[in-house]
């Protein structure tokens, strides 16, 4: 995605939705530039997003309208020539492994279909097929590995640092944290936005007050943890409209009309 970004990015659009997928790798080894893409005709393009499963009529014309339309970051030989064969390379190592990738997530599927926390998991809005299984692993069935919402909030990162010297008091972030634990929150809060109501009325809050995305983020997945850590400790699904009620009651500011989260 980064090599993409730098020398062809409208690739991360024409080439496929997962920009890792055989589809996508297949397409970049066909065409790793932009030039040899607008030279290739619209029914080859067509042929191709047909052999790879891509049936929707919109979704081709707007891409093949975006071939037409798109204009190169540049023209310079020595950025384009080398990018463009790292870029191969790396479509090469992913087409071999797209077996393996697969199967794992063959074996994921399997495996979360048969956890007993599966229906708290995927009751959560944004989660899906990616993210559900993922915060079923950072919770884990053990409801006696954390025993306060503090404890998974501090633990994973999202929970502010504060420093306190005589009248002086700084917060910053907590930089010391499982990585991939604190990303996985994290990607949960942003796809938590698109699909509930309260979510999305807290990120345009925060954003009119000038707040930066990636801190919006982080306070939004320090507010869903509080949530998931009392369902996954009563053992109960997620329910938008239960806690759209509740925001309603309190008078909170980030409560649209029970009933319109979809």
């Amino acid at each position: 995605i980064a090599a993409l970004r730098d020398y062809y990015p409208q690739a991360l659009e024409l080439a496929a939705t997962k920009p890792a997928s055989e589809m996508a790798c297949r397409f970049l080894l066909r065409w790793p530039d932009l030039a040899k893409l607008k030279r290739a005709k619209p029914e080859t393009l067509r042929k191709f997003y047909h052999a790879h499963r891509c049936r929707s009529y919109e979704l081709i014309e707007k891409r093949i309208k975006l071939v037409a339309e798109a204009s190169p970051v540049s023209c310079d030989p020595e950025l384009l020539e080398p990018s463009a064969l790292y870029v191969e390379s790396l479509a090469r190592q992913l087409l071999a492994l797209a077996k393996s990738i697969n199967q794992c997530d063959h074996e994921i599927e399997v495996a979360f279909a048969e956890h007993p926390d599966t229906h708290i998991w995927r009751s959560f809005p944004g989660a899906g097929a990616g993210l559900a299984p993922r915060l079923a692993v950072a919770w884990s069935c053990e409801r006696g590995r954390y025993p306060t919402v503090a404890d998974m909030q501090t633990y994973s990162g999202t929970a502010p640092v504060r420093h306190a010297s005589g009248k002086s008091s700084i917060i910053f972030r907590r930089y010391r944290r499982p990585e991939f634990l604190h990303q996985t929150f994290w990607e949960f809060a942003k796809q938590s936005v698109r699909c509930s109501a309260w979510a999305k009325a807290y990120f345009e809050d925060q954003r009119r007050r000038g707040k930066r995305k990636t801190t919006i983020y982080r306070a939004l997945a320090f507010k869903w943890q509080r949530i998931m850590h009392s369902c996954w400790k009563n053992n109960q699904p997620y329910s938008e409209e239960q806690y759209l009620q509740a925001l309603k009651t309190s008078g909170s500011p980030h409560c649209p009309e029970v009933g319109t989260a979809a």
